[in-house]
């Protein structure tokens, strides 16, 4: 019996280890969820809480690449592309070609924001490849974005028109109405720098209708340079109007620099010099050091000399508080990653332990199951091998009580085997013999249970064993509560004992009946 205790431990073990990588793999399945939804700080805080040491390699490149398109999406700076690039190498190696391709797609994202402008092209010009083989439109549309942006970036406007004029002529196709509008937006923001103001406000307002189908945090920049062709057209209060909307969707230092601009052409000066002091009041202390500067200017072109002077004079201690705080920040994050570690392998033990007791309990559970069903085959084995010789006995008996020799000495060893093996089959068919007495004294089997008609059964197999062979061999697949039935007509009893004894109305044994009579199968 060691051998298959062996083998059905180690597949406990199997289980408990599938289970434990099932678990991490669907952490990151909900993850990319997250980020498709564009729920980024969900999706971030849900990542940071898996632990890579833990993963396998599959799942270690899966994670790196969603840690990837997560910092990116919440705008958490990337200080290198070693993560990204160890996707790359393990997707080229597997052959995962949409995961490749999104990998040098966010490659090259992450190379932009490093200003490697050349390596960024060459990890999008392979994205935008992969993606037209793989026939994803939507990774069609962002490469085609990021190399317009590049273009842009890098002093050539002309191409980067081209470059994004593509990436809408795909968002057509699939009828993306998130990317028809960013293309919208980004193609008037190129006719801008090229002081081509009509053609700016042609496609900016052609993009208004697709504004709500962005991202929330992407929104302003649209409503932002709706705003300005508002402006443009000199309908300042529309303009106002639209860049007070794009403050209620996400607040930005953009849109409050516009509508200061906007108060100062309007000679509003109160107005445009209460916003900047809002603006000053927030508790984030890098929207502050970007904002004293053009406060300053400001307050320097409206001639405010001895204000400018003392706006320009708080950004240097404004800086070090930053840099203060960032440092401050950066430890918090190391001890809170920290301490968060220690808490994963805290949980991790807590699980294994609690899945190995687990297993160790469903062991013993089993182990006694199989020792209870060795046991029980035991007796019925032993049971059996009685039945035999008391069979077997009983004929020899009767030879010899035939032959006139009922007083010899045979005889008398026979009886008293026959009494020793009755006395053994009575002591280890104790319970059935109990239920057996109970029936024939006029008792009922309403409170038993499927253990007690089994037992009786077992006892009634020494009273009347052709009976029950009988019933073993022309009813194999019949219920034991059936057989105990058949057992009771056998005994003697008419249908209304029956009924009594079982509990049952003239119905339901009309059912039992016809349910005996379909199961009978006599044996060849």
């Amino acid at each position: 019996m060691k051998r298959p205790l062996y083998i059905i431990l180690a597949l406990l073990t199997l289980s408990l280890a599938a289970c434990h990588k099932n678990a991490e793999r669907k952490e990151l399945r909900q993850v990319d969820s997250l980020l498709q939804k564009e729920q980024n700080d969900s999706a971030f805080r849900l990542l940071s809480r898996i632990n890579a040491a833990e993963l396998t390699e599959e799942d270690r490149a899966y994670r790196n690449l969603l840690l990837t398109i997560a910092q990116f999406k919440c705008y958490i700076p990337i200080p290198n592309d070693s993560i990204i690039t160890t996707c790359i190498h393990y997707y080229k190696q597997e052959d995962e070609r949409e995961k490749l391709a999104i990998s040098y797609l966010y490659h090259g994202a992450v190379l932009i924001s490093l200003n490697n402008m050349k390596g960024a092209v060459n990890s999008l010009k392979e994205a935008e490849t992969l993606a037209k083989e793989l026939r994803n439109t939507d990774l069609s549309v962002r490469t085609n974005i990021y190399i317009a942006y590049i273009n842009g970036h890098t002093g050539n406007p002309r191409k980067s028109l081209e470059y994004i004029f593509k990436a809408l002529e795909v968002a057509k196709k699939s009828k993306s109405k998130r990317w028809i509008g960013y293309c919208y937006d980004h193609i008037g923001s190129i006719y801008s720098t090229l002081n081509m103001t009509d053609s700016s406000n042609y496609y900016i307002e052609k993009s208004i209708p697709y504004t709500t189908y962005l991202p929330k945090i992407e929104q302003p920049y649209l409503i932002n340079n709706q705003a300005v062709v508002s402006w443009r057209r000199g309908n300042l209060l529309q303009a106002e109007d639209e860049l007070k909307m794009s403050l209620s969707v996400q607040p930005m230092e953009q849109t409050y620099g516009l509508l200061t601009k906007l108060y100062t052409e309007q000679n509003r000066l109160d107005a445009a010099d209460s916003l900047w002091k809002h603006v000053l009041q927030t508790k984030d202390l890098q929207i502050k050091v970007n904002t004293l500067y053009p406060y300053s200017k400001w307050l320097y072109r409206q001639g405010q000399l001895k204000e400018a002077w003392e706006a320009a004079m708080k950004l240097p201690a404004l800086k070090d508080s930053l840099a203060q705080q960032q440092q401050a920040e950066a430890i918090m994050e190391t001890q809170v990653a920290y301490d968060k570690k220690v808490e994963r392998i805290h949980y991790r033990q807590r699980i294994e332990r609690l899945s190995y007791g687990t297993a160790f309990l469903l062991l013993l559970v089993l182990i006694g199951w199989m020792v209870f069903y060795m046991k029980s085959q035991r007796t019925k084995k032993q049971l059996a091998e009685n039945q035999l010789l008391l069979t077997n006995y009983g004929l020899q008996l009767e030879r010899l009580i035939a032959e006139g020799k009922e007083q010899s000495k045979e005889v008398k060893e026979l009886k008293r085997k026959i009494e020793a093996l009755r006395l053994q089959q009575t002591t280890m068919l104790a319970k059935g013999k109990q239920r057996y007495e109970e029936i024939v004294q006029g008792g009922k089997a309403t409170t038993w249970k499927k253990a007690d008609f089994i037992d009786f059964m077992e006892y009634y197999r020494i009273v009347n064993l052709p009976f029950v062979v009988h019933l073993e061999d022309d009813y194999r697949s019949l219920p034991v509560t059936n057989k105990f039935m058949l057992s009771l007509y056998e005994i003697g009893f008419d249908d209304e004992t029956v009924m009594q004894t079982m509990n049952m109305t003239e119905g339901a044994l009309r059912t039992a009946k016809s349910r005996i009579k379909s199961k009978y199968s006599p044996a060849c």
